[in-house]
């Protein structure tokens, strides 16, 4: 099935469902809210750098990605960095590199 929507239309359905949950579910969508931000952030910061993520884990303290970035012009020279996304931010930190 296949559904074609302006964008005002779609909008306006956006935009009841988003007030609809922020007025009676206010934990699912902060949490909804803040999945979607890890994701954008922490692919938005690969994006920039070509990193790869090669280990994901939860924490105390939220989630917790190890990403390898590649140095040019280095001869194979890669740099690991630890990030984190915590549970009450949103937003990717970076923790160590080395």
């Amino acid at each position: 099935m296949q559904v074609f929507l302006n964008d005002e239309k779609t909008r306006e359905m956006l935009t009841e469902v988003l007030i609809d949950l922020i007025r009676t579910r206010k934990e699912l969508f902060a949490e909804i809210f803040r999945d979607a931000w890890e994701e954008v952030g922490l692919a938005n910061a690969i994006a920039e750098g070509e990193g790869e993520v090669v280990q994901e884990s939860n924490t105390k303290f939220g989630k917790e990605y190890k990403v390898d970035w590649q140095i040019p012009n280095t001869e194979g020279v890669e740099l690991r960095t630890i990030w984190e996304i915590g549970l009450e931010s949103g937003y990717p930190r970076l923790i160590s590199a080395f």
